[in-house]
């Protein structure tokens, strides 16, 4: 029923399904195998080990790539891939999963652990697991992220530069993050900074429709009707007739069209301005497609970047698993990477009819700079790079090398997924802490 327009037939079978495991994907980034999808032949197994016994804490995961982990003994044990819990079939397999890892490590529950999303299907499951009077902390997204990565690798000791790059993710400050720099150890982080922020017409619906994003760079650089005005111009399929004037409408009031500093919508961004993709089919369809054109091309001059300097409250940028963050008035200072050069010199360059490959692969220069340029900023020794994004080769590879090369301790996920995937892991380990404070 679900699948009825994707194929003609099925041959399927009345054998029922006692757990749901789907084929592992790897993918070699880096020079190192890395998992993007824990499944079958992987889970459940451990995947990081703590300095403390964790028995009986218990994460649910985020909304996307949900998977669910648990600590037993002081092992962080992450479920098989369970998939985006965008139906009611999917979350009874999130919830029956959480079940089924709990009794086959014969766990009781004593802390848990969830996404700080307040709409997340997975944030309801944790409510009903922390139901009985167990401990519930909510743990930004882009923390957990890195937090998994210093798990796996045994960092939890250290304090790390963490760059969170994916789509998406709930911001302290209510807006959607997902170029996050943070300076992060086992106990809580402060964000440093991120990229430049720009609103998309329509929110989520972006994820989806990389032309929306693209406008809103557009909007972001010039304004609304200057952008609709450069779509009519060069890419006059794109939108149907008055769609246009009404994502104007929404850029200029600011209706639902929140504002993002989300990578992966950046990446849509470039690869929608280049004509390659105006709509997806699946999750990022157009950023693998950017990725794959300029794999042909390496080797050309980044463009350039700007910095800018911005003061936001302290809450909106400390968080501790173990406290609240202190000096709620203070100030915290951001270093905000402003893509607007960038951008401008993409469209000279593509005006100029210089290959979309060789754009393609300057524009993957360019951001991987701008990780290098941060860390230098920051010198902070141990890097460490996780988020939806770092599963594109071509950029994990060219930021790992330029990292090396500037004398910094690099480390990315290998056994725990990048993408949200990897963020159940991220959330144990943030709960582990606090357990270890009370």
């Amino acid at each position: 029923e679900r699948l009825h327009g994707v194929a003609d037939f099925f041959l399927t079978h009345n054998r029922p399904i006692e757990r749901y495991v789907d084929d592992s994907v790897v993918r070699v980034i880096a020079g190192r195998p890395v998992v993007l999808r824990r499944a079958r032949g992987y889970a459940p197994l451990p995947v990081a080990r703590l300095e403390r016994c964790a028995t009986g804490i218990i994460a649910s995961g985020p909304h996307l790539k949900n998977t669910v982990a648990i600590g037993v003994d002081r092992n962080i044990v992450l479920s098989q891939h369970i998939g985006d819990l965008d139906s009611e079939p999917a979350i009874r397999a999130h919830e029956k999963t959480a079940a089924a890892l709990l009794d086959l490590y014969g766990v009781e529950v004593s802390h848990v652990a969830c996404d700080t999303h307040p709409d997340y299907a997975s944030g309801r499951t944790a409510e009903q697991l922390a139901g009985a009077g167990a401990p519930l902390l909510r743990v930004p997204h882009h923390y957990a992220h890195v937090l998994a990565a210093m798990a796996e690798h045994d960092l939890l000791r250290e304090e790390v530069l963490g760059i969170a790059w994916d789509g998406t993710g709930y911001g302290l400050d209510g807006t959607v993050w997902g170029s996050e720099f943070l300076r992060a150890d086992r106990r809580g982080f402060q964000r440093l900074g991120h990229l430049q922020a720009f609103r998309i017409p329509g929110g989520d619906r972006a994820m989806r429709e990389p032309r929306r994003s693209a406008l809103g760079v557009l909007a972001g650089l010039l304004d609304p009707p200057s952008a609709a005005q450069w779509y009519r111009a060069h890419r006059p399929q794109a939108f149907r007739a008055g769609e246009l004037d009404v994502l104007v409408q929404m850029l200029t009031s600011g209706l639902n069209s929140p504002w993002t500093c989300g990578a992966g919508r950046l990446f849509d961004a470039v690869a929608a301005l280049l004509g390659l993709r105006q709509t997806c089919s699946f999750e990022g369809q157009a950023a693998m497609e950017l990725e794959w054109l300029a794999a042909g091309a390496c080797g050309f001059a980044p463009y350039p970047l700007a910095w800018t300097v911005r003061d936001v409250p302290a809450r909106e940028a400390c968080w501790s698993a173990c406290q609240q963050a202190g000096a709620q008035d203070a100030l915290s200072t951001l270093s905000v990477l402003d893509w607007s050069p960038l951008i401008r010199a993409v469209l000279d360059d593509q005006h100029a009819g210089i290959p979309p490959a060789t754009i393609a692969a300057r524009f993957h220069a360019s951001l991987a700079e701008g990780i290098v340029e941060f860390a230098r900023r920051a010198a902070v020794p141990a890097v460490v790079c996780s988020g939806g994004c770092f599963q594109n080769s071509l950029l994990t590879g060219l930021a790992v090398r330029r990292l090396e090369e500037e004398g910094f301790r690099v480390f990315i996920p290998e056994k725990v997924p990048p993408n949200d995937g990897g963020i159940a892991v991220g959330q144990v380990a943030a709960a582990a802490c606090r357990a270890a404070e009370e």
